[in-house]
């Protein structure tokens, strides 16, 4: 039975598509597709009834100038008579025949020709556009080189600034109620009976920390203690900040209750890698984005700003005031935990502060009406530094008089004028006369720098990928979405302009020859990029945010 030809071909010009599949285009439905190809036929390039052209077959001749359809690269065509799928086929060549006769040389378009007869199913998906972009939805590590990082300005809770000190002795200092006008004394014994300290047992495992706030303080209690014959009971003093301390006055003993604070580094997570601002939010996680806390014993802890809660960048700072004071900083809210205590941060290596006991303590007692010699001390960053009493005037090799000495006796202390002493060279010479035979220095200064450049602190910063990395991981991801590992239906159409995709062994259901199907899957696993609107094709300017 003879059947009338009726194959119809169009060849088209300016489809923004070619048969290394990097890109094609995605369409909702036959129509749409149907119509933006037939819209891209050339003038005069609508051949009908032709006779049936094998879709295999690669070839075909039609009655054209071959320099009349150069630029066609692309054709569509329709075997009518036996049913009305339209089969779309990149032109790879064309190759003059005769003056009206050209033959031209295609190869199916896989993927627009089944893109209707293929369904994809749960395969593993290597990286693809999410469907979301919100800071912490996507966090699988990627292969790209992060390279240096940059730091953001430096937040300190400056809970640290300002210090007062802990004296540790056996004794604790109570009023002595038999003497009128409440003189204190230093006793191990705790029900404020007043015993002559010569007959108290020394119970070293009975320590007492007594908060001293000023430098006065300092002075009045190691006279005390001095004048007690207990100088050299004492222990360690050491700084600790006053913000820790705000429950305790001076003369106060540490309980076993310690206070804490909080503070927030951010708001919420920073939004800008330095001056630059990602399109694509992955940049604005770990490790590409990151919140550090550094101290200045050299320890650094760092945290991902995307497993913070919706409070901030919190945390707790809790105190440890006894000997060798150490800070906590826990984090509010993080990885799911109202406290994240594993995953905290340590400030330690507080100094001892330093102070001078020797051998003339005794005769210093017995003389302190008459030389009324001041316990003095510098201070360190608004509060207590090294503690100076006795032969702290006097310089530790050559017993000549110290800076600090000089300072003080140049000053003229009230009590040096009451007690009747002619000058200050009269002073010296009866203090350096009895000192010089015994020297002995206690304390160290471990960590004062840090304390001093009010530097040591729990140090909360933002670190991020040097900018100039930032904008070349971002391109990256803007054209090829993100790292996904998962087993799921992979996205075609997430995003408002275009959407990668890139499959390993993908499984699918197709009503395709076995050979096309096979390439349709090799195609899935090499990657490719649908976009929404063919105008747009490679256009990576546009904003492809979800919206």
């Amino acid at each position: 039975m003879y059947i009338q030809p009726n194959t119809t071909v169009r060849l088209l010009t300016g489809v923004p598509l070619d048969n290394t599949y990097a890109h094609t285009l995605y369409f909702a439905n036959k129509s749409s597709q149907t119509s933006y190809f037939e819209s891209k036929t050339k003038a005069g390039c609508l051949l009908s009834n032709l006779s049936y052209q094998r879709y295999t077959k690669g070839s075909l001749r039609i009655q054209k100038l071959a320099d009349d359809i150069y630029d066609c690269n692309y054709m569509m065509f329709q075997n009518t008579a036996y049913g009305n799928k339209w089969f779309y086929a990149f032109i790879n060549n064309i190759e003059y025949v005769s003056n009206t006769v050209c033959e031209i040389t295609y190869e199916i378009d896989v993927i627009q020709t089944w893109f209707f007869d293929v369904t994809l199913l749960q395969s593993f998906v290597e990286r693809e556009h999410s469907a979301t972009d919100v800071a912490g939805d996507n966090i699988v590590p990627e292969p790209v080189n992060i390279g240096e990082y940059f730091r953001s300005q430096i937040h300190q809770t400056n809970y640290f600034d300002t210090y007062s000190c802990i004296l540790v002795t056996p004794y604790k200092r109570i009023r002595n109620p038999g003497i009128i006008g409440g003189q204190y004394i230093w006793t191990n014994v705790s029900d404020q009976i007043p015993v002559p300290p010569l007959v108290i047992e020394h119970q070293m495992n009975s320590l007492f920390y007594t908060v001293v706030k000023s430098t006065i303080d300092m002075g009045q209690f190691l006279y005390e203690l001095n004048d007690q014959g207990l100088a050299e009971s004492i222990v360690s003093i050491y700084p600790v900040p006053n913000d820790f301390l705000t429950n305790y006055s001076s003369g106060d003993v540490l309980e076993g209750t310690q206070e804490t604070k909080n503070y927030t580094y951010f708001e919420s997570t920073p939004s800008t890698l330095g001056n630059y601002t990602p399109k694509n939010k992955k940049l604005l996680t770990y490790p590409y984005n990151k919140f550090v806390i550094s101290t200045s014993d050299g320890n650094t802890r760092e945290y991902a700003f995307e497993w913070f809660g919706n409070q901030g960048i919190r945390f707790n700072i809790y105190s440890n005031l006894m000997e060798h004071a150490s800070f906590k900083a826990v984090p509010v809210s993080y990885k799911d935990r109202a406290f994240n205590y594993e995953e905290s941060a340590l400030l330690t290596d507080f100094p001892l502060t330093g102070y001078i006991t020797d051998s003339f303590k005794a005769w210093l007692a017995q003389n302190k009406t008459r030389l009324a010699t001041q316990v003095a001390s510098s201070v360190l960053s608004g509060g207590i530094g090294d503690v100076v009493a006795g032969s702290q005037m006097l310089t530790p090799v050559t017993k000549q008089l110290s800076k600090k000495g000089a300072e003080m006796m140049s000053k003229g202390y009230e009590g040096m004028l009451k007690s009747g002493v002619h000058g200050i060279t009269g002073t010296l010479t009866e203090i350096i006369s009895h000192g010089i035979n015994r020297y002995h220095a206690q304390g160290s200064a471990d960590g004062s720098l840090e304390m001093a450049m009010q530097k040591k602190d729990f140090c909360g910063y933002q670190e991020y990928v040097n900018p100039n990395n930032a904008r070349i991981i971002d391109d990256f991801f803007n054209c090829y979405g993100y790292a996904t590992h998962r087993v799921k239906v992979p996205n075609r159409n997430v995003r408002p302009h275009w959407t990668y995709v890139k499959t390993i062994d993908i499984n699918l259901e197709s009503n395709a020859p076995s050979d096309d199907t096979n390439k349709i899957a090799s195609i899935y696993d090499n990657g490719i990029t649908f976009w929404r609107n063919p105008s747009e094709v490679g256009n990576y300017s546009l904003d492809n945010s979800p919206t």
